[in-house]
């Protein structure tokens, strides 16, 4: 696998494998999750936060080494594939409480300037 490593040799059948992402690959994919991000224009500024964050929590890092091959497929596909967008919706759920945990975004909601 070029895109990830298997991090338990012995697993017994029937569990899921514990794939680790590349740094670059996590951070290209972080990227484009920012990208398509109601929060993009805040997030952009945290990307390397939130690449600590993710590289350092095993969910996020797990849904991410088993998202990024399939993150380059157009997003009708991907709405097909139940456990993908699944997928695909927890990472965004990752950014919007990473947004919500903003300076920028308290201002926001506080009215504060």
């Amino acid at each position: 696998m070029p895109f990830a490593e298997k991090q338990a040799a012995d697993r017994p059948k029937g569990h899921a494998m514990n794939l680790v992402l590349a740094p670059q690959q996590r951070r290209e994919l972080i990227r484009t999750l920012i990208s398509s991000s109601p929060y993009r224009r805040v997030l952009t500024r945290y990307e390397q936060e939130i690449d600590r964050i993710a590289a350092g929590h095993a969910q996020i890092s797990q849904i991410m080494a088993e998202v990024y091959p399939r993150q380059a497929v157009t997003s009708r596909r991907l709405g097909r594939n139940p456990r993908v967008k699944e997928q695909l919706r927890l990472l965004q759920d990752f950014l919007e409480f990473v947004y919500f945990s903003t300076p920028e975004a308290y201002k926001g909601i506080s009215g504060a300037r």
